[in-house]
């Protein structure tokens, strides 16, 4: 398996609708994104992470029977991701 662009992680179908990639740091890098999450019939907006994979090596972290899937952070954590994902692309910003 390689590496799988976020914006093509769909996993798993019946449960998560992603919406938009948020952070893309490249191949052995990670990744995040914004998307709904089934809760039990409710649809919940959420941001998500994944590491992403590498050409030639596993499909990145977490996969569910190879397939690239997301992993939901916890609520009580989203703001503090999000703020140092903001921080990330500003610094990124600054550098071009």
């Amino acid at each position: 398996m390689s590496y799988v662009k976020p914006e093509d992680v769909h996993s798993p179908k019946n449960r998560w609708r992603l919406r938009k990639v948020v952070h893309d740091s490249g191949e052995g890098g990670w990744s995040a994104a914004e998307g709904q999450w089934d809760d039990d019939g409710l649809w919940s907006d959420v941001l998500a992470i994944r590491w992403n994979g590498m050409e030639g090596a596993a499909i990145g972290n977490p996969q569910s029977r190879g397939l690239a899937t997301w992993f939901i952070v916890p609520g009580e954590l989203e703001d503090d991701i999000r703020a140092a994902i903001a921080r990330l692309t500003k610094v990124r910003g600054a550098r071009s």
